[in-house]
């Protein structure tokens, strides 16, 4: 930018407060009164061991959003949200009602939900909040009564994540009041929605409503503008939903191999996203897929389309680069929530508390808090007009699908227009976003536009006029260094974000010259000489060598005091820009915007998915029939063997066998991998796939015992199965990697019958794992048109005396045939001696128990046969057949009980005793 025509055009007339446009509605809400706390708060409440005026106090490090960067999913998006949540239980009714406040991006969830006696509902619930609650908040009879109320319990103890409870008075919990939040918060299209759903059947999701705004504005000392909150009624129904076992068991976001996040879960596989909004899209997709099909269907649409049409693909994918992780959301966050006293601008020498004013030099954190409001006003200006080039590309497209169509239509000049107007009207034509610092702070200077003779464009010049004479300084210095150095070695002038102006050399050029002890690689080193320049305050930053001058250092801070009063001036228009923004109403243009946006790069993300590894688009219906199904995570190491699958609509039972390692536990995890991707409307990795709808997923696996919560492997899989059948119904699929361990076999085989038995019945869809060898047989014989049988193969053989097994991995029909392929694959690892002495105590098991059933057998059936040869001898003696008859029917009887004693089946006493009494 040229600094000269921003100070000299008069033509520019800058106004003293942008416009404030009237928001477009015909109601005019009524600023809600929060209610009166009963007691102030309670500083043990605070978290990490600060009082409630610390915590209050901490908004300003903790919510004010930060400069705009794309870190790691783990270390923005989820545990830096500030998530205010508000529990209204009614245990005589059987609901419970949420509602949260993202703080950090002014939007709010309202939920209604089924309670039951073990929080299971609840728990799925929280577990799949793409931005888990920092903060619960219940009535204050919840956590003083723990025995009449898991409630405090479960949130504070079975979540799973670091939270404080706290409470608020039974007058905050007011569904009136929870309606009038909603008239003045929401945006103006959603207000007659949320109104009519919750004064129906909603009464304490509206009352929790009520609570979390009013714990907001009371404790954390914050003001929601008017109109600018989005505020969203969630029906859990509506998705499907997965419990905190499952989502750690098919590792959707972390891995459980794992102490830190890693690359291999579904996320990392899937998020090929370039936007913050679309990776908490794709974040909020993979922990709660849909289960509409009409909505499915028009994702896989949107998909196919960008893999047919590779040009505008690849165009998108550029352009979606250019947004340079700038977060709209979390702009539109900072548009709407302020400070309950706003923030006063900056001006020199002026702090304003409390609307008194009182004179004292303007801290570094007051400056920050300034220079991070002008970032987010020319990111937020970057980021529209990326918006416009983004329309006129799907424009010229021409693009016919539902899904691009409708981002179009949410991103025209209707949406960006009004807001890029009033950015207009107080930034330079030419002001710009950017990540380096160099240009940040140059955009910094440069970007309000500014009257001739102002405080503004005085500074400007002075700041202008300081850097010429540094630059002029630095020239002549620049000569003695070449005498010495030479021109290649010669340093340059580095604007430094902490030390200002800075000679910058190559340390290996410089070294030489240095008279005392080396520094280490960022070691502050005090005065030195390089040639007849004498240097200060120098330091070692990798290869390089960073120092300056007495009078650089003094041209450094001249320049910094310009810049501040520059950023100081500048600050009252970047909050008139801030406040007639969020008064016009634009906030939830933007967050349209935000959300059009998000969903693009969500499809985009799923398309180069599909194109990089070979997906295929699923067939919703009623059966799932996969053809060479691959496991999405591992299919990319060497020798991965693809399977098919295949559970009809009325035979949706599999039972899955076979030898330990032999990829059972990665054949069922595979379905349930490419259900989700299915349901989020990603194609999926298989040959071809019909999949169907399900309402919820369960799993049940050996990676979830719990050692260090003290509950053994049996009381995990009864917990876990337990709420398994008390949740799954005929359109979940339930995924059970072995159950029964923990306790005696038979007992273990008895429990995991009837337990298989109980989800056959509830006709869900279950693929169950397990070496109980007869369970597949059982549950087969007793329901043979609703179970399969299938095993993972293995091929044993014997090579120079020692027998060796082969694990190809694939799946084949019935069940698995060899019981001794345990025994088989140990003999890779052991020695063949021991192998051998293992087979005799298997086998010596095998016949003490096979010699215990036949004894059993022989008692029962002697007892039996001599109860029936009495029976009917009584029966004889008692009847009137004529003696010829009587004979001729105990010669029978007598027959029979002879052929069970030559069997060895009764004793020979029995026979004895029995023929004297037939010959009596």
């Amino acid at each position: 930018m040229n600094a000269s025509s921003s100070s000299s055009d008069s033509s520019i007339i800058r106004r003293e407060a942008p416009p404030a446009i009237v928001r477009s509605s015909n109601f005019t809400p009524r600023r809600p009164t929060t209610p009166t706390l009963d007691s102030s708060p309670d500083p043990s409440n605070a978290p990490l061991g600060l009082s409630s005026a610390a915590y209050s106090a901490t908004y300003d490090a903790s919510f004010a959003p930060s400069p705009f960067t794309a870190p790691s999913y783990f270390d923005a998006e989820e545990f830096h949200h500030h998530v205010v949540c508000a529990v209204a239980e009614s245990r005589s009714a059987g609901v419970i009602g949420l509602a949260t406040i993202n703080l950090n991006l002014a939007s709010s969830q309202i939920i209604t939900i089924a309670n039951e006696s073990n929080y299971t509902t609840l728990k799925q619930t929280l577990s799949a909040m793409q931005h888990k609650p920092t903060t619960f908040i219940t009535l204050p009879r919840i956590t003083a009564d723990r025995a009449s109320s898991r409630l405090a319990e479960v949130l504070e103890d079975e979540i799973g994540w670091p939270t404080y409870t706290t409470t608020m008075p039974r007058g905050c919990w007011d569904k009136a009041l929870g309606i009038i939040n909603i008239e003045y918060y929401a945006y103006s299209d959603q207000i007659v929605p949320l109104k009519v759903i919750l004064s129906s059947n909603n009464f304490y999701a509206a009352c929790a409503f009520a609570a979390v705004v009013s714990y907001i504005e009371s404790y954390h000392g914050l003001a929601i503008r008017a109109g600018a909150l989005n505020i969203e009624y969630v029906e859990p129904s509506g998705v499907m939903r997965m419990d905190k076992a499952a989502i750690q068991a098919l590792e959707l976001l972390r891995n459980g191999r794992q102490a830190q996040p890693g690359d291999n879960t579904l996320f990392a596989l899937a998020n090929n996203t370039r936007t913050p909004e679309g990776r908490r899209l794709l974040t909020r997709s993979v922990l709660q897929p849909m289960t509409n099909e009409e909505e499915i269907n028009l994702h896989h649409d949107a998909v196919e389309t960008l893999c047919g049409d590779e040009d505008v693909f690849r165009k998108l994918r550029d352009w979606l680069k250019e947004f340079d992780g700038i977060d709209l959301e979390s702009i539109s966050g900072w548009l709407a929530i302020d400070h309950a006293v706003i923030r006063q601008p900056v001006q020199s020498g002026i702090v304003s508390s409390s609307g008194r004013h009182m004179s004292a030099a303007v801290g570094a954190h007051e400056l920050s808090q300034a220079e991070g409001d002008l970032s987010r006003v020319l990111g937020l200006k970057s980021y529209l007009k990326n918006v416009q080039a983004l329309h006129q590309l799907l424009q010229a497209a021409d693009v016919t699908d539902h899904l691009l169509a409708s981002v179009a239509s949410k991103t025209g000049a209707d949406k960006t227009g009004p807001t890029l107007g009033l950015l207009a009207a107080v930034l330079q034509e030419d002001a710009a976003y950017s990540r380096s610092a160099a240009e940040i702070g140059h955009a910094r200077m440069w970007a309000i536009r500014a009257l001739p003779n102002d405080a503004i464009d005085l500074a400007r010049a002075e700041h202008r006029r300081t850097r010429e004479e540094a630059e002029a300084y630095f020239a002549l210095k620049l000569a003695l260094f070449q005498e010495v150095l030479g021109e290649a070695a010669a340093p340059k002038l580095f604007d430094d974000k902490d030390k200002g102006l800075c000679f910058k050399f190559k340390w290996a050029d410089v070294r030489q010259y240095v008279d005392t002890d080396e520094p280490q690689p960022g070691e502050i080193w005090g005065q030195a000489k390089i040639g007849c320049v004498r240097v200060n305050l120098g330091i070692r930053r990798g290869e390089h060598y960073l120092c300056q001058t007495d009078r650089l250092l003094e041209l450094s801070q001249q320049l910094r005091v310009h810049s501040d009063i520059i950023t100081k001036e500048s600050d009252k228009y970047v909050l008139e820009l801030r406040n007639a923004i969020a008064e016009a109403g634009y906030v939830a243009d933007l967050t349209s915007i935000a959300k059009a946006v998000a969903q693009l790069d969500l499809i985009c993300s799923h398309a180069e998915l599909t194109t990089t590894h070979g997906y295929v688009r699923p067939k919703l219906g009623k059966e799932l029939a996969l053809i060479k199904a691959r496991h999405p995570i591992m299919e990319a190491r060497r020798g991965f063997v693809p399977n098919d699958v295949f559970s009809g609509d009325d035979t949706k039972f599999v039972v899955v066998t076979g030898t330990n390692m032999g990829g059972k536990t990665t054949y069922i995890k595979t379905i349930a991998l490419i259900q989700i991707l299915a349901q989020i409307g990603c194609f999926v990795p298989a040959e071809r796939a019909a999949v169907p709808i399900c309402d919820r997923i369960f799993v049940r696996s050996a990676t979830n015992d719990n050692a260090a919560g003290n509950a053994g492997t049996f009381a995990v899989e009864m917990d876990e199965m337990s709420v398994i059948l008390h949740g799954a119904t005929n359109k979940s699929l339930v995924i059970i990697d072995e159950l029964g361990r923990g306790t005696s076999t038979a007992e273990g085989l008895g429990l995991a019958a009837a337990m298989a038995e109980e989800l056959v019945k509830k006709k869900s869809r279950v693929f169950f794992a397990t070496h109980f060898l007869d369970l597949g047989k059982m549950l087969n014989a007793w329901h043979p048109s609703q179970v399969l049988n299938v095993h993972m193969t293995s091929h044993g053989s014997v090579e120079d005396g020692h027998a060796t097994i082969s694990l190809p991995h694939t799946v084949v029909a019935g069940p698995v045939n060899n019981w001794d392929y345990g025994l088989e694959l140990a003999s890779r690892y052991f020695p063949a001696s021991l192998i051998e002495s293992a087979r005799h105590w298997s086998k010596y098991h095998q016949e003490q128990a096979e010699l215990s059933r036949k004894e059993r057998t022989s008692a029962e059936m002697k007892s039996a046969a001599e109860v029936a040869l009495m029976h009917h001898m009584e029966q004889a003696l008692s009847s009137q057949m004529s003696n010829m008859e009587l004979a001729e029917r105990l010669e029978v009887v007598t027959d029979q009980y002879k052929a069970l004693e030559e069997r060895g089946e009764v004793s020979n006493e029995g026979g004895e005793a029995s023929n004297d009494n037939a010959e009596a």
